[in-house]
């Protein structure tokens, strides 16, 4: 890769003298403090060069292949590794005809627009296509290309007046859901930190509820139907718990048995499967000597 690859934002991966055996599906994963915030796929196929006729052709068809295979390689890399910014594996896909009055860009969630603080919709490039504020005085403005052309209705989707040619774009919709507090006494039995998400998920789901400050911490591991203890931190080992029937159900809570100060940081759980991706935040500071504060707020991709 290239040495200014962060700055440019080229993340091309070059792969050097390409045999059948390196065909298969390449994924370049792109990591924000400690966060996983965009996936691309790219199914990549080398194939053997024609039988040669005479003794000499085979050196010039291996001269003249090889460096096309590794030109397209970068450039379906380059391309596919463009798609920032995407927080979902699944994208649904929305055609309209030319000349319509508007397109519906749909959100599938979790809960309704009245339990919701915030929505924010964006294209690939990060711009904001619409911002959804309650009771903000000063909420986010979208960008100029998208002012006055966007309306949410109530099950969050999208509407966009006028497409045209140039809005052929990859939408993602983020929905904040309203904070909550809980106030546990030091010296409590347990503390629970709550996430409801979608009920009866995909059998293959992985769930991962982690610790992002003061240190990164594996808080708790579920995965292939069961509990996974040799995959947490020691710190937690023996003190994490969740429900037996949780992709059924969607509660995705956590219960941490004794919380002292030593637990207070930012957590965050990561729920992954075939279908999408989804992730809930969530902060424990200590209130004062005898207090421990939990503050959350659920993101949902």
């Amino acid at each position: 890769m290239s040495a200014d690859a962060l700055q440019t934002g080229n993340l091309s991966l070059t792969l050097r003298n390409p045999t059948v055996s390196d065909s298969g599906t390449y994924t370049c994963i792109l990591r924000i403090t400690g966060r996983d915030v965009s996936w691309t796929y790219l199914q990549l196929k080398v194939t053997e060069p024609p039988p040669p006729p005479p003794p000499v052709w085979p050196k010039v068809l291996s001269a003249v292949l090889v460096p096309v295979v590794v030109l397209a390689i970068c450039c379906g890399i380059g391309m596919f590794c463009g798609y920032k910014r995407l927080k979902s594996k699944e994208v649904h896909e929305v055609e309209v005809g030319s000349g319509v009055e508007f397109a519906n860009l749909p959100c599938k969630a979790t809960v309704h627009l009245s339990k919701v603080n915030k929505i924010v919709w964006k294209d690939r490039d990060g711009r904001n296509v619409h911002v959804y504020q309650k009771d903000s005085k000063q909420p986010e403005k979208p960008h100029r290309r998208y002012r006055n052309r966007t309306e949410m209705i109530e099950d969050l989707s999208l509407t966009l007046t006028y497409p045209t040619e140039t809005d052929t774009d990859t939408y993602t919709c983020t929905i904040y859901n309203r904070k909550e507090k809980v106030d546990v006494k030091e010296g409590a039995e347990s503390v629970l930190l709550p996430f409801q998400t979608t009920a009866n998920l995909p059998r293959d789901t992985e769930v991962m509820w982690k610790r992002h400050e003061p240190e990164y911490m594996k808080v708790h591991v579920y995965e292939n139907g069961s509990d996974h203890p040799d995959k947490q931190d020691k710190h937690y080992r023996g003190r994490t718990k969740m429900k037996k029937d949780l992709l059924t159900t969607g509660d995705l809570s956590l219960t941490l048995q004794h919380p002292t100060e030593g637990d207070s940081g930012r957590y965050g759980c990561e729920v992954n499967n075939k279908d999408a991706w989804r992730y809930k935040r969530g902060i424990i500071r200590p209130r004062n000597k005898h207090n421990i504060r939990i503050s959350s707020n659920d993101q949902s991709v």
